[in-house]
């Protein structure tokens, strides 16, 4: 799985000329960069005597992040799937009216799915940056900022 290898390798991969992994995986990837650091202030609040009145709600908070990381890692695959498809779509031969027809309904199909893909990592980067929200109100003020970059780079992978 193309998360599994070293950030050096994805990002060569990611400047290579192959259309994918492309934008929708860069996308995916960027949410999951933001899920994880709400998940790194959750964690770095977490067992602090200054915030023993929040830990329940920062607990809470760091299992819906760590979810939605795992979720937004998922769909790196799932975009360079989706589009793969599509275009092994457009690829079909189109001869005849039968094979034009076969091609036009899994071109079709194809473009579904290519769209299920982003419009998914969107709503899972939407729920990061709510997540990143209730976590930089109530948690540790030392790495705040850290919430601010996590739902900056859940922003980005919403509006890609």
């Amino acid at each position: 799985m193309i998360v599994q290898q070293p950030v050096t390798t994805f990002l060569d991969q990611l400047a290579s000329g192959a259309a994918t992994p492309g934008g929708g995986s860069a996308a995916a990837i960027l949410g999951a960069m933001g899920a994880a650091l709400v998940s790194m202030m959750c964690n770095l609040t977490i067992g602090k005597k200054n915030y023993a009145e929040v830990e329940g709600e920062m607990q809470a908070v760091l299992a819906d992040a760590e979810s939605l990381r795992r979720r937004l890692a998922e769909m790196v695959a799932e975009d360079i799937a989706a589009f793969d498809g599509l275009m092994a779509a457009y690829g079909l031969p189109k001869e005849s009216d039968e094979q034009k027809a076969r091609r036009s309904a899994a071109i079709q199909v194809g473009l579904k799915a290519a769209t299920e893909a982003p419009l998914a990592c969107a709503r899972a980067s939407a729920e990061v940056i709510s997540l990143a929200l209730r976590a930089a109100k109530v948690g540790n003020t030392n790495v705040i900022s850290d919430a601010g970059v996590g739902a900056l780079s859940a922003q980005a992978a919403l509006r890609s």
